[in-house]
């Protein structure tokens, strides 16, 4: 027979064991590496640790420990301890290897973590003991911290009594034995207990626990083990108390383990007992009461959270429903069935009309496609499916202050001249749109042409080039000079006057951030620096930062929905639109829940990570966007030679100068950063504030440009872009900066947003405030 070993050790074995860790979208350990990272050189990544076991070079990254929420709607957790990507593919494979070794000779009272067994097999065999065999009597236990109280030494000596291949042995040793990270990176030893988290954690506590499970056996109890819960079924009371002495001794004596303190072990049908969250009493099956307290704490936990996550709520709470369903059904309570039906209907309203307050839904209709995928867990409430979520909705549309099937204003739906009062105040709207648009083109000046002249001609900014004027604008109109050419020259008086009307003056290239400036020598109030010094100590910046990289995300996700609103009918879009929506929504959520605490620089490289898996999603959906346009080879943001980055690099250029005027002038220091990391010479706050404006600014100006098919190209001699593309460009970002969007309950220019959120960053850091990112609709 071919060596375990040697199976192991197989391009094939562990090409399964990658898939199954890929299907699950098991997350990294200590490596940072996620499954996106180790599939994106799969062969290489693979190959490598084929080598590496074969050679004996192979060795176990430590755990990464986490404390992970229990899920119940209460704050506990539970630590788990979290092994890399490649070592729960080497796991795996193992795993794959010997469990059917074990498995034949497990026996058929263990029913956790095994194919074909689980909580209804248990609820099947301990009614039959009750009602079939008339064993009244129970005997219930659990034990104390299982995972972490494993004797190694035991546990190894079970695995060798079928496993004698020394790789295999060597492996499992090392993975009992690599110790943990904690979330302050301090290091632990593991000299007891096995990983819980670990792929092949659940088959060792089965070995572990099997010689408990013969010996109960043998002695002809009629016992079960779901992990590490059993319950032992008797005739009488005195045969259970037996038992269960028995049960203590032999765990204690054989395996090292001790049982959890239960004031009363022994329990009668009689009197009623609970075992896996199911109450038993008499005639009676149902849920245990503290069960179905902790099925509504999880169902309010997750109505909750998607308060801000339409995409992800009916998957999710579909999911913790389908759970309930599945693992209690066995027991048909129905009117418990209904219980937790009316308890989602109730919770789950206020987070629609929510909804509906926020524009996601403008009528029933709408509202009622997106409602009828829920799933109830009664019969009661699936018959009568139609008419509950029509009350539903009905009831979400009153919560949110509107009448009848259609949003109306908030004044009475009888006033008067209502069709002209809506129609005059589309036209100022729009009207306000054209000032905005006129204002924003004349106070942001950029200097495209190459050899042009910057001069003061009483009170105007001239730009000239051979004798002609270009462009002449007012000063005190002007805001912003961006120098985004070669050759171009400055009077020392155009100079002098935008000093003292604090007009700052950047020079940028093709590449993106401005290269130089001129601007007044103070230009950051102390106050606000130290402020901006504190909380870099004392974990605000960690939440602005959290902040920032939602912000970031967030858009780059309302930009894709926005184009997908005019591209329903293309299916590979929609497709990779929705995953993109549910990962987003993912790593918001895994942004919200990241600590502030420990390392900053161990914050901040989870904060990349997390950015990098949304830029990464993002940037393969912009590739299909404008796939018709412009070829798109990726990001490229230093040296692009293609011209949909080219234009992207420079219309950022033009989006640096306005957040660099914007941060100068709310008194913050803008090389105090708190995403990317300070450096001499870098203005890092820059690079912070500009991450949530990136996808809104430019590249929404920028893929329309390309959509639309718009004349756009490169120098064939320089490889920069033509002064024509320049121009547009330019036109098209600064238009884009003037349209109006909402901000805090009001519409106003893009433009102000960004000039007001540096503001809002300096109030919050003075006053201990959370810092709100600017979030573009779509």
């Amino acid at each position: 027979m071919e060596a375990l070993f040697e199976k192991v050790c197989s391009l094939p074995t562990l090409m399964d064991a990658w898939k199954r860790i890929r299907a699950k979208g098991a997350r990294g350990g200590l490596d940072r590496m996620t499954v996106k990272d180790f599939e994106a050189d799969i062969a290489g990544n693979i190959r490598k640790l084929l080598d590496d076991l074969t050679s004996g070079r192979y060795m176990p990254e430590p755990l990464e420990r986490i404390n992970a929420p229990k899920m119940n709607g209460s704050r506990e957790t539970r630590p788990l301890s979290l092994p890399s990507i490649r070592d729960k593919i080497a796991q795996q494979a193992v795993r794959t290897v010997i469990e059917p070794l074990f498995e034949s000779v497990f026996l058929d009272c263990s029913y956790a973590y095994r194919a074909g067994k689980g909580p209804r097999k248990v609820f099947k065999r301990v009614n039959y003991y009750l009602t079939t065999e008339k064993r009244r009597f129970v005997a219930l236990a659990d034990f104390d911290r299982f995972f972490d109280s494993l004797n190694q030494d035991i546990l190894l000596g079970e695995v060798g009594k079928l496993v004698t291949d020394p790789g295999i042995i060597r492996l499992i040793r090392m993975w009992c034995r690599i110790g943990f990270v904690d979330t302050k990176a301090r290091y632990f030893d593991m000299d007891t207990g096995i990983g819980q988290g670990s792929v092949i954690s659940p088959l060792l506590s089965n070995i572990y626990a099997h010689r408990l499970d013969e010996y109960m056996v043998q002695n002809d109890y009629a016992y079960v083990r779901y992990s590490d819960n059993i319950i032992v079924l008797s005739s009488s009371s005195k045969e259970a108390e037996d038992a269960f002495n028995n049960l203590t001794v032999f765990a204690r004596k054989a395996l090292k383990l001790s049982l959890n303190k239960n004031p009363s072990p022994m329990r009668s049908l009689e009197h009623g007992f609970v075992f896996l969250g199911i109450y038993y009493q008499g005639a009676t099956r149902e849920i245990s009461r503290g069960k179905m307290v902790k099925i509504m704490r999880k169902l309010g936990a997750v109505i909750r959270a998607g308060k801000n996550q339409a995409g992800l709520l009916m998957d999710r709470l579909n999911r913790s429903l389908e759970g309930v369903r599945r693992y209690y059904s066995v027991v048909d309570p129905e009117h418990q069935m209904i219980e937790i039906d009316a308890f989602v209907v109730q919770n789950i309203t206020p987070v629609i009309a929510g909804y509906i307050k926020q524009d996601r839904y403008r009528n029933i209709k709408e509202l009622l496609a997106f409602l009828h995928s829920l799933g109830f867990v009664s019969k009661t409430y699936e018959t009568r499916k139609e008419s509950v979520l029509r009350e539903l909705a009905g009831e979400a549309f009153k919560k949110a202050s509107l009448k009848g099937e259609e949003k109306k204003p908030a004044a009475p739906s009888k006033k008067p001249f209502k069709r002209e009062v809506a129609s005059a105040d589309r036209a100022v709207s729009r009207r306000k749109w054209k000032y905005l648009k006129t204002e924003g083109l004349s106070s942001e000046l950029v200097v495209s042409t190459h050899g042009a002249f910057l001069g003061k001609r009483g009170n105007r900014v001239v730009i000239s080039s051979r004798g002609k004027t270009l462009l002449s604008n007012r000063l005190d109109r002007t805001r912003t000079i961006l120098v985004a050419s070669k050759g171009v020259t400055l009077s020392s008086d155009l100079v002098h006057e935008c000093s003292d009307n604090k007009i700052p003056i950047f020079f940028a290239d093709a590449h993106g951030p401005p290269y130089a400036m001129v601007h007044l020598p103070s230009f950051f109030h102390a106050r606000i620096g130290i402020a901006q010094l504190e909380a870099r100590q004392n974990g605000q910046g960690t939440g602005i930062a959290k902040s920032i990289v939602i912000g970031k995300i967030r858009n780059q996700l309302n930009l894709m929905k926005f184009y997908g609103r005019s591209r329903k009918d293309d299916e590979q879009f929609q497709k990779k639109l929705k995953a993109m929506e549910t990962e987003i929504e993912e790593l918001i959520v895994m942004t919200k829940e990241m600590s502030g605490k420990g390392k900053r620089r161990k914050t901040r490289d989870r904060l990349f990570s997390i950015e990098g898996r949304a830029a990464s999603t993002y940037w393969e959906l912009v590739k299909l966007l404008i796939a018709d346009g412009v070829s798109f080879p990726g990001r490229v943001r230093k040296g692009a030679g293609d011209l949909a980055n080219s234009v992207l690099n420079y219309g950022y250029g033009i989006l640096y100068a306005r957040v660099w005027r914007a941060v100068t002038l709310a008194g913050l220091n803008p090389y105090l950063s708190f995403l990317h990391e300070p450096q001499q010479n870098r203005p890092a706050l820059i690079f912070d504030m500009i991450e949530e404006f990136r996808s809104q600014a430019v590249d929404r100006a920028v893929f329309t440009m390309i959509t639309r098919g718009e004349e756009l190209g490169l120098d064939t001699k320089t490889g920069l872009l033509t002064e024509k593309t320049r121009k547009k460009v330019i036109q098209n970002v600064l238009e884009r900066l003037a349209s109006i969007v909402p901000y805090r309950g009001k519409r106003i220019g893009l433009g102000e947003v960004i000039r007001f959120q540096p503001g809002h960053l300096a109030d919050c850091l003075e006053n201990k405030k959370k810092y709100r990112p600017f979030v573009g609709r779509y």
